[in-house]
């Protein structure tokens, strides 16, 4: 089953995503913006999409920081859980080609290829696979989601090669060892003393140095990788909160679905609830 709009002439098919399988299309088609819509748009975005730019330029901003600017070929990520702020220019439309989809083996992905950050790829266009997605949908393809995800699946494997290609950072010896040891240790209680005494520095130039370097605290970096995990650890059966949390060393189940919240902008256990229940979608 699947429905079919137009929106200013542009069609949007919408799949029938019921069933178990761990990625689903939700939409895919072509946007235009009205000229009688505001030149400003504000969204609270529930699931992930994935576009390419074909005409106009936008400005779009996550979460109230800067903005950045969209123009024809550019592709985009919109990631649930976020607040965007975007701005159009009227002439010419903005017009692009898009899917939205979410599922746990899309969150696998865009946590293996690091890629939760990422916005904005500039000049980078995979209208045509993006396409191929479309034609699924249009056919009416009984497996449109599992052939979907291999196609996402390559996209995100060429936005990633081109992000992290021109993003290489090249890390000091000490900070290698102190993010070796965080990434080793995600399940565990750190204190900063600790990593002080792995590189022979005080806990404040730790702090430092690891802050020039990455763009983040030890503190910071390491909640956002127990976060990663939970994501993970929720999507599987069996898994209460409460156990999450404790296998995570949080201090108890609240403290934790607090900082869930604020980094995802749901609940673990919402988030637990919108999961399909499979044996396992983590990525190695």
């Amino acid at each position: 089953m699947m429905r079919k709009t137009i929106i200013n002439h542009y069609p949007l098919f919408a799949p029938d995503h019921r069933g178990e399988f761990p990625f689903r299309i939700h939409a895919v088609g072509y946007y235009r913006n009205d000229v009688r819509q505001s030149r400003r748009s504000q969204y609270h975005i529930e699931r992930y999409y994935c576009g390419v730019v074909l005409h106009g330029r936008s400005f779009i901003s996550v979460n109230g920081e800067s903005y950045c600017t969209f123009t024809p070929g550019d592709m985009y990520i919109m990631h649930r859980g976020k607040n965007y702020d975007m701005r159009f220019d009227r002439e010419p439309r903005y017009t692009v080609l898009y899917f939205a989809a979410d599922g746990p083996l899309l969150e696998n992905l865009l946590g293996a290829y690091a890629l939760r950050d990422a916005h904005h790829i500039g000049g980078l266009d995979c209208r045509n696979e993006i396409g191929a997605i479309l034609k699924l949908a249009q056919e009416g393809d009984g497996e449109l989601h599992q052939k979907a995800a291999v196609i996402t699946h390559a996209i995100l494997r060429t936005i990633a090669g081109a992000l992290h290609k021109s993003t290489i950072k090249t890390y000091s010896p000490d900070v290698q060892k102190i993010k070796a040891y965080l990434d080793n240790h995600v399940e565990s209680m750190i204190r900063i003393k600790t990593l002080g005494e792995l590189v022979f520095k005080s806990p404040a130039h730790v702090n430092r140095m690891f802050r020039r370097e990455v763009g983040a605290s030890p503190y910071e970096y390491h909640l956002n990788r127990k976060i990663e995990l939970a994501r993970q650890l929720l999507s599987h059966p069996g898994m209460r909160v409460k156990e999450v949390a404790a296998r995570l060393c949080f201090a108890d189940q609240y403290y934790f679905s607090g900082l869930f919240k604020k980094k995802t902008g749901i609940t673990p256990r919402s988030y637990r609830n919108k999961t399909p229940v499979i044996a396992t979608t983590s990525l190695k």
